[in-house]
């Protein structure tokens, strides 16, 4: 994906007004009460693509669930995603940090939103929004799903062994990295980031997808996600068509 994600503008943006960032979370998809399926098939498999949301309304986390249920019982398996990560790897969360230019969240990304926008820019948000819930929440558990995605450690080491070592200066370690680093040198090239932080995860989730042998997927993704995992699926795979254009 060569756009950076909507919400990913909405939390680092630091001049925009009220109605301007209600405009991105509407855009982004954050005040939707449903969610629309994407249905890709191939010669030989079914994908029904979620176009998640990582914040959003109570009722669109209802329909989503509502509709895991209804899939598990069709039989599809569940693809998640679920970047791991762990608080011992210091340097390595330093590292991200310094990758992303935003401190990250204790509170998930509804606590990114409070903290930026609603604290900082004091303004109202149309709708009542919350984090997306837990896997167990949606319905999702050892039998019928997994995580396909990858780890902050593996992310930092594939950045810097396909473009450079990210440096980390004595700046980086006076902050928690749930604070913003007091270091003016920033790592601002969007190129590398969403290579490192999209595309490479998504050839993850294709390569699942070309191995996997069960019929029916469904993938529950961050919608940003999508027109990369289409696209690299065509690419092992010319049959695959997305429904929806149909």
């Amino acid at each position: 994906m060569k756009k950076i994600t909507i919400l990913f503008l909405i939390i680092t943006c630091i001049s925009c007004k009220g109605i301007i960032y209600n405009t991105a979370l509407k855009k982004y998809g954050a005040y939707d009460e449903k969610i629309e399926l994407i249905k890709l098939k191939s010669d030989s498999k079914e994908i029904i693509f979620f176009p998640m949301i990582h914040v959003g309304t109570k009722n669109l986390y209802e329909d989503i669930k509502f509709k895991i249920d209804s899939l598990n019982e069709k039989g599809y398996y569940f693809y998640y995603e679920n970047v791991i990560a762990y608080k011992k790897e210091d340097t390595i969360l330093r590292k991200v940090r310094k990758l992303r230019n935003m401190p990250f969240s204790e509170n998930g990304y509804i606590g990114s939103i409070d903290s930026l926008l609603k604290k900082k820019f004091k303004f109202k948000l149309k709708k009542e929004l919350v984090n997306q819930p837990s896997n167990k929440e949606l319905g999702l558990d050892s039998l019928n799903s997994r995580n396909v995605d990858t780890s902050l450690k593996d992310m930092v080491n594939y950045y810097e062994e396909k473009y450079e070592v990210i440096h980390l200066e004595p700046c980086d370690f006076e902050t928690s990295v749930f604070h913003e680093s007091t270091c003016e040198e920033k790592l601002n090239d969007k190129k590398k980031y969403d290579d490192t932080v999209v595309e490479f995860r998504n050839q993850i989730v294709v390569n699942e997808v070309a191995k996997e042998t069960k019929v029916k997927i469904a993938i529950i993704y961050g919608k940003g996600h999508f027109s990369g995992i289409l696209n690299g699926l065509k690419e092992k795979d010319s049959s695959w068509k997305n429904l929806n254009e149909q």
